[in-house]
């Protein structure tokens, strides 16, 4: 028995050091695959491999994936970004100001605290502004 859990133990190491992860996950195994390992028990010292697969490599446009793409910011805007929204100047402005003097918005409805702002004003940001 004690040979057993020797040699589970070498295996155990050598799985670790090599990237192999245990418990279900997913890893690199330095070979050109992923080694899943369901288990390792210490009562029976027994590991039992699933299954090898291959990596393929995968790539992404970040910008592709970005839901945010192409809508400002609020929370982060320079002035001049706010006064590039289809809105009036004076609106754009107390939108800057109450970000920098009151409080990060938490919500858009937030903006209905906004000086001068009107349900049609708020209905155009909506989707121009996140």
């Amino acid at each position: 028995m004690k040979r057993i859990f020797k040699h589970a133990l070498i295996i155990f190491i050598i799985l670790v050091f090599s990237g192999i992860s245990i418990n279900g996950e997913a890893v690199n195994d330095n070979l050109g695959g992923n080694t899943v390992i369901s288990s390792i028990k210490g009562e029976t010292n027994t590991v039992k491999i699933i299954e090898t697969v291959p990596i393929k490599e995968v790539k992404l446009d970040v910008n592709k994936m970005n839901p945010f793409a192409g809508l400002l910011d609020i929370n982060n805007a320079r002035l001049q970004e706010f006064y590039k929204l289809p809105i009036d100047k004076k609106i754009a402005y107390n939108m800057w100001y109450y970000r920098e003097f009151h409080s990060y918005y938490t919500s858009f409805y937030d903006l209905m605290n906004i000086k001068d702002m009107d349900v049609e004003t708020f209905l155009k940001l909506k989707n121009l502004i996140y």
